[in-house]
């Protein structure tokens, strides 16, 4: 059995997540003030979809610093959500319009809304979103393995997991949280980048 404890790297995640969800609420703030100045509405739609991840990323990190996990899991779906429509608003301009003005029944008719059609549009895993739903996105007796009691949930929090050669390998679960947020600001990021580029294309 190997071990891989890493407590620094743990307290580094932890501070990047911090320090990037403050960035991309900023950010999508900004976005959003410089669309309505210059009655733009995609623009607008973009900066408050960029502002909602960027919120969503200051609640994971909350909540995985409280040793909420569960709800740090959940709360990670919507940030994959978030991020599908950044680069939904992008690719279909006149949805981010619609989507900004869009009443709820107007958004329970729009199919290209639906999460599959969603992840569909913007080549998102299909895997990542089902795990994020059996794990957090509802209420799922797999979630009890996030949970305090739970055999995730020992000594430190540090979990067993079994790799394919039979062997296994130990981690701390925070860690393993941490990084998978992490993964899903960097999508994030990425696509924020992207509508900066062509925000400064266009103006």
């Amino acid at each position: 059995m190997s071990v891989c404890s890493d407590v620094p790297d743990s307290e580094s995640r932890g501070k990047l997540l911090g320090e990037v969800a403050g960035f991309l609420v900023t950010l999508g703030y900004a976005m959003a003030a410089h669309g309505t100045k210059h009655k733009n509405a995609h623009t607008v739609a973009i900066g408050v979809a960029i502002q909602i991840a960027g919120d969503l990323s200051r609640g994971v990190h909350k909540l995985i610093e409280n040793g909420n996990y569960y709800a740090a899991v959940a709360l990670s779906r919507q940030l994959l959500e978030a991020t599908q429509l950044i680069k939904y608003f992008q690719a279909v301009p006149e949805r981010g319009v619609f989507w900004l003005n869009a009443t709820d029944s107007d958004m329970r008719s729009a199919r290209d809304f639906k999460p599959a059609a969603l992840r569909q549009a913007t080549q998102a895993s299909d895997s990542m979103y089902s795990t994020h739903c059996a794990l957090g996105g509802h209420p799922r007796s797999m979630a009890r393995l996030v949970l305090p009691g739970s055999p995730w949930r020992g000594r430190d929090d540090v979990v067993t997991l079994p790799r394919a050669d039979g062997t296994t390998v130990q981690a701390d679960l925070r860690s393993l949280i941490l990084t998978d947020a992490l993964q899903h600001v960097y999508e994030t990021v990425l696509a924020t980048i992207k509508g900066l580029t062509w925000m400064r294309c266009r103006y």
